[in-house]
């Protein structure tokens, strides 16, 4: 049966990449950003603020979008709308006298694409006839880590050759695997939508504590991830006084290549853990990395921390969308979306507190004071894990 959709599972998995691109290609840029247009740290994170705040606006309208026009529209729109953000963020900065409002106009665009593909991606694969979703939905995201990897690869390559002045060519040349994509969707077969007596509606799904309390576990787990990932870089070329070539390579890339290491590993040995416990070691595990990257003065292993770091995360956003969908079977697209917004509202509050706070003091005091998130995701896990399944 999963041979009929593997052209489907593809698709969702280039979504992935595609949305690692909106995610990944703006903060690789951040120092040149910062260097040639004049920005603040502040300004910077609130570039990250947008991006994610567009993606929950997105979130909230695939709730109604994706019932009156299917999952396959709304992928096609999705992938198109990307496609355009990139190439306005190519050429309206060197178009328009205000290089910040052009940059947020562009980011705006592109982010309501990213956060349409999260919010429908992970239900076409939760959608999809399997015994392992768990894994299924691990190997689906670990995908998007790997396309973080190939995109920092990528940028840092390009950039020695064209010269960082060449930027923007970087945006346009990200806007051509999207329109690909998006062509793929139209074509890929989809699972019949679940009959409407096994639905479960938003309304109902509220009134259960423990749904609320996966919505909030949601957002720490995108700001756990997102409040380091989205500093990585800058952390290690102005915290750790390493070049822009390395403080990529070796901060953001090591970042992803561990979390997709973990997602990986979970994907092809899960079934064999509880995935409470799982996310109950990742928790305590992003809290000492935390610790290690701020607190420790040697580069190299604050740098190991910043990885460690990322293997840490690996779990905590499919982790949590696999347990939504264990406990709440038949919440369908509409709950995915919901969950992706509360997701995508921790990874906007997550990167902007740092880069708040890092104005006023240091991007070490920053990274400090967003431990809060994996704090908060470990008594939360505890407490989902003691909370009895309901019928």
């Amino acid at each position: 049966m999963k041979n009929k959709y593997r052209s489907t599972i593809r698709a969702c998995y280039l979504g992935s990449v595609t949305l690692a691109i909106g995610s990944t290609l703006s903060p690789l840029l951040f120092v040149i950003f910062r260097e040639s247009f004049s920005l603040s740290l502040e300004m910077l994170g609130r570039l990250v603020l947008i991006n994610f705040i567009t993606q929950l606006v997105a979130d909230v309208l695939a709730i109604k979008l994706v019932p009156k026009v299917g999952l396959r529209v709304t992928l096609v729109f999705a992938h198109a709308i990307f496609s355009v953000g990139m190439i306005m963020l190519g050429v309206l900065p060197n178009i328009m006298t205000n290089h910040y409002l052009a940059l947020m106009i562009s980011t705006v665009v592109f982010s309501y694409g990213s956060g349409t593909i999260e919010a429908t991606t992970s239900s076409v694969i939760d959608s999809l006839p399997s015994d392992a979703k768990a894994s299924d939905m691990s190997l689906l995201h670990s995908i998007f880590c790997w396309g973080q990897v190939g995109v920092i690869v990528i940028v840092t390559l390009m950039l020695k050759v064209i010269g960082s002045q060449n930027w923007w060519w970087l945006a346009l040349l990200s806007a051509v695997l999207p329109l690909v994509n998006a062509f793929l969707f139209t074509r890929v077969p989809f699972a019949p939508p679940l009959p409407e007596e096994e639905r479960i509606s938003l309304k109902k799904l509220f009134g259960k504590r423990i749904f609320v309390l996966a919505l909030v576990l949601m957002g720490c787990a995108g700001a756990s991830e997102l409040a380091m990932s989205q500093w990585a870089s800058l952390f290690a070329e102005k915290g750790l006084g390493v070049s822009k070539v390395m403080g990529d390579l070796l901060g953001p890339c090591l970042f992803a290549v561990l979390m997709g290491t973990g997602r990986l590993l979970f994907g092809l040995f899960g079934e064999k853990l509880k995935l409470e416990r799982a996310l109950l070691f990742c928790s305590g595990l992003c809290i000492i990395s935390y610790l290690g990257v701020t607190l420790i003065p040697v580069p190299a292993v604050a740098l190991i921390f910043c990885g460690l770091c990322g293997f840490s995360v690996s779990l905590m956003w499919p982790g949590m969308l696999s347990l939504c969908s264990e406990r709440f079977h038949g919440g369908g697209s509409a709950m995915f979306a919901l969950l992706a917004m509360f997701g995508d509202l921790g990874c906007s509050v997550g990167p902007w507190l740092t880069g708040l706070v890092a104005d006023n003091s240091s991007l070490n005091t920053g990274l400090l004071v967003s431990i809060v998130f994996p704090v908060m995701m470990l008594v939360g896990v505890a407490l989902f894990a003691k909370k009895p399944k309901e019928n």
